[in-house]
């Protein structure tokens, strides 16, 4: 028996979170992870479960003394967050937005949904990239709002999503 051993591309996970990586089942084969920056024998099942960015290596010896090995590199994203502060503006009816998104960590980037408080506010939309730019109307006499959702992603993240009031 001659095992096989692939742990599958480098692999970024978001911070705080876990990923199971998979060295293949084996009969009577010997399984040891290793955490390769420290030299510590980390695991001995054919799973390895982690959350702490490295380079991992799995080490699969067959009944018959054959050993093969795999290693994967495991780095961490930040949860990316929206930044901008307030998140509400005051605009006249016919006015864009123009709203520049902000996080941390600034190299986010954004997806948003858009919702008017009635029928009577028209001009808004979903969109992504860095700029909300859509010119709002407001055919009533009231105020009305429309409310962006915006999640940031980052990578593997995909943080909580702000609102972003316009009115």
């Amino acid at each position: 028996v001659i095992p096989v051993v692939n742990l599958g591309n480098d692999t970024i996970i978001c911070a705080g979170t876990q990923i199971t990586f998979d060295a293949g089942a084996c009969n009577g084969c010997i399984y040891q992870w290793k955490d390769l920056s420290a030299g510590l024998t980390v695991g001995s099942n054919h799973t390895f479960t982690t959350g702490q960015p490295d380079i991992y290596a799995c080490y699969v010896t067959a009944p018959n003394g054959c050993t093969r090995s795999d290693t994967v590199q495991l780095s961490a994203s930040i949860l990316p967050v929206v930044t901008n502060n307030p998140l509400f503006e005051s605009i006249c009816s016919g006015d864009h937005t123009n709203i520049i998104l902000t996080s941390i960590p600034p190299s986010a980037s954004f997806s948003w949904t858009a919702s008017g408080s009635s029928s009577f506010v028209i001009g808004y939309g979903p969109g992504n990239g860095t700029t909300i730019d859509q010119a709002l109307i407001n055919t009533h006499s009231y105020d009305e709002t429309v409310t962006y959702k915006i999640p940031p992603h980052n990578e593997a993240c995909f943080g909580p999503a702000g609102d972003y009031i316009v009115i």
